[in-house]
């Protein structure tokens, strides 16, 4: 439970709601934390208002118009201390939700008790509607071309430029998942030779992500990526900045545990003498060098994660979830794109599928890219324009028809042949192909 000057009160409520609430769901104890959090602030409010000690302050004394009264003091009055601001639609809801708990909870409680306007009683049980979100968000729409090279421009002008850069090439070249960006290791980016129309070639890749998002065709998640994208990786390297390993963190570690098991040893002897002193000893010896040896475990294997990671925070540790949002809104900020739509860490995943299908890749194709489980699924991501569906409807019009029912024949000409011939030996890629017949 939660530190609280209101203890009787919240057990009480932790209590009925794992007894009364078993048969429907078994509630984890962070849950429990969570609504207990959100009901002491209510507990607070109204003991002071009723000018009631903490300790005298029992749930009979909660009545209808006090929960009422909290509830429009949150919305009309209630300040955030640190910024002093009104609370957000978010943390009203947060507090709302705790409270109709708290008022369920103690009306299946007592439902036979006295008819008091208390919320005990059953006549009054109080659920208020909770705020959700507004139903109008932006949509995140891929970014134009003139807008990507902006990103990758000013991408290098943060305060860990070569990163930051190396991040949106990467993240677009591979359409990558923010998990994804996190979790790339240094070895996941290599270089690897390949004949190619029977001339041997060194080229760029990348191995993105979790297997399991992976289309078994594409089973190791090898990705060709861009030599500018390779380029700027290998200079982020140069500056990038490891946890380097603390001398004989290893063997200090292996002492470690060497002296539990002796601890241990000297601890059994003890408790088959009866020595109750020496049990005492030797059990609190134990408990500090398992605290000690689990410091020096988790240095380790932070240093080698650190080691082995490629996008570093700048503690020099692997970059999380928020790490990367603010590297995305700290772009988006100095674009000014975030001004004009949504520019969030999945924007290049979107970017990067719609590119490719404006390209006239076909879907299994992208999806290779992407590694969406499904077609379905990559569908989503492809975006377009209505000036682009529109300028496709005046051909149709053009063309006497009112839908495309066929494909677009590819033109039969002795320059796209040879052309296709090279892509399809992997000399040129796809787009340089289209940029060739000026498509």
């Amino acid at each position: 439970m939660i530190k609280t000057k209101h203890p009787s009160i919240l057990k009480e409520f932790e209590q009925s709601l794992i007894r009364d609430y078993a048969e429907i769901k078994e509630y984890s104890e962070s849950t429990i934390n969570s609504y207990q959090e959100g009901i002491e602030p209510m507990l607070s409010w109204i003991s002071k208002k009723k000018n009631i000690s903490d300790d005298n302050f029992k749930v009979s004394d909660i009545k209808t118009d006090d929960v009422i009264s909290y509830r429009l003091y949150l919305s009309r009055e209630h300040r955030n201390k640190r910024t002093g601001n009104k609370l957000s639609q978010t943390s009203i809801a947060t507090l709302l939700s705790s409270i109709n708990k708290f008022c369920e909870v103690f009306r299946i409680k007592s439902k036979l008790n006295s008819k008091d306007r208390s919320v005990h009683n059953n006549s009054v049980y109080l659920k208020f509607k909770i705020p959700q979100k507004s139903a109008v968000t932006r949509e995140l729409i891929p970014l134009t071309k003139d807008e990507l090279q902006l990103v990758f421009k000013e991408s290098k002008n943060t305060t860990n430029g070569k990163r930051d850069y190396a991040i949106m090439r990467i993240a677009y070249d591979c359409a990558m998942r923010r998990s994804e960006v996190i979790g790339l290791n240094i070895d996941d980016v290599f270089r690897e030779k390949r004949e190619v129309n029977g001339v041997e070639r060194d080229l760029p890749y990348a191995r993105i992500g979790n297997l399991d998002f992976i289309p078994k065709d594409n089973s190791d998640g090898k990705i060709q990526i861009d030599e500018e994208t390779y380029r700027a990786i290998e200079e982020y390297k140069k500056v990038r900045n490891p946890y380097t390993k603390i001398d004989n963190i290893d063997l200090k570690f292996q002492i470690k545990e060497k002296e539990i098991a002796e601890a241990k040893q000297r601890l059994a002897e003890a408790r088959d003498k009866e020595q109750d002193w020496e049990i005492k000893k030797y059990e609190n010896k134990i408990k500090s060098l398992w605290v000690q040896r689990n410091r020096l475990k988790d240095e380790i294997e932070m240093i080698n994660d650190s080691n082995k990671t490629m996008f570093l925070s700048s503690q020099r540790k692997r970059l999380s979830d928020s790490n990367v949002d603010i590297i995305y809104k700290d772009i988006g900020i100095r674009t000014k794109i975030i001004e004009k739509k949504l520019f969030s860490a999945h924007i290049m995943r979107k970017t990067r599928a719609t590119d490719l299908d404006r390209q006239r890749w076909s879907l299994d194709e992208i999806r290779k890219v992407t590694r969406h489980k499904s077609i379905q699924a990559l569908q989503r991501y492809i975006h377009r324009t209505q000036d682009e569906v529109n300028e496709k409807l005046y051909q149709s019009y053009q063309n006497g028809k009112t839908q495309m029912t066929e494909q677009p024949k590819e033109p039969q000409n002795s320059k796209y042949e040879l052309l296709a011939k090279m892509v399809k030996d992997k000399i040129i890629t796809k787009e340089e192909m289209l940029q060739r017949l000026g498509l």
